[in-house]
């Protein structure tokens, strides 16, 4: 729960449709009512393709959904929690296309100062608590690649990734990772017992698996940056 966004998860339609009947039968009870319009559903495992009941809310029916959106990311309905980022990559492209329509003329050193503060967060918003896979980590390098190749105004990817490293920019995978990072370190040292749960089954384990896969050595925030970007100068041949 998060302000007037609400979500419940349950293992069955029929136990969610209970759910719905709790929480409706709580908010008649403060004069407040579920917004329909507002509401939906989506159905995720090996059987989210098939049909099923209906779910509703005072004789209202909650539409079934493919994509849910919740705090910005958007969940798609599949065998698993796979996510879209075709919604964060229209904002970084809109984004970028207002910073540069109006600096493209200036200092090469600006524009990519206003891009990557104004236009890598806004891709970039909330997915650090979130487990990318490689493709998704393809794509999001995809945008800062692109906005440089206009930038720069050179499609040679091995030009494209030298501009990167001399204006102090990684590709948005290493972003993603630097924040991952800080996202379950702290998590680790949280001190509510649900969240050291989740860590100890889960985020242990990924945290590890970074670690070892960008040869990461140290545990210090500013150790870890500056492991993660010689990770990517190794990557270009840089030394």
């Amino acid at each position: 729960m998060y302000a007037d966004d609400l979500v419940l998860i349950s293992s069955s339609v029929s136990e969610m449709q209970i759910m719905i009947d709790v929480c409706t039968n709580e908010l008649d009870s403060l004069d407040l009512q579920i917004n329909v319009k507002k509401s939906t559903c989506i159905r995720i495992g090996k059987r989210f393709g098939s049909a099923c009941f209906d779910l509703s809310t005072n004789g209202v029916l909650i539409p079934w959904s493919s994509t849910i959106t919740y705090l910005g990311i958007t969940i798609k309905s599949a065998t698993k929690v796979q996510l879209d980022l075709k919604p964060c990559r229209a904002k970084f492209y809109r984004s970028f296309n207002s910073v540069y329509s109006k600096i493209s003329r200036a200092n090469e050193y600006l524009i990519v100062s206003l891009v990557n503060t104004y236009c890598s967060s806004v891709a970039l918003y909330s997915l650090e608590a979130l487990d990318l896979n490689k493709s998704l980590l393809r794509g999001l390098d995809k945008l800062l690649y692109r906005a440089f190749c206009k930038i720069f105004k050179t499609y040679d990817e091995n030009i494209v990734n030298w501009c990167m490293y001399y204006m102090n920019t990684w590709p948005l995978r290493f972003e993603y990772l630097n924040r991952r990072i800080k996202f379950l370190t702290k998590i680790s040292k949280s001190d509510n017992n649900l969240l050291i749960t989740c860590y100890n089954v889960f985020g242990f384990a990924e945290l590890c698996i970074i670690r070892s896969n960008m040869n990461i050595k140290h545990t210090g925030f500013f150790q870890v940056k500056k492991d993660l970007w010689n990770c990517f100068a190794s990557s270009i041949g840089a030394s």
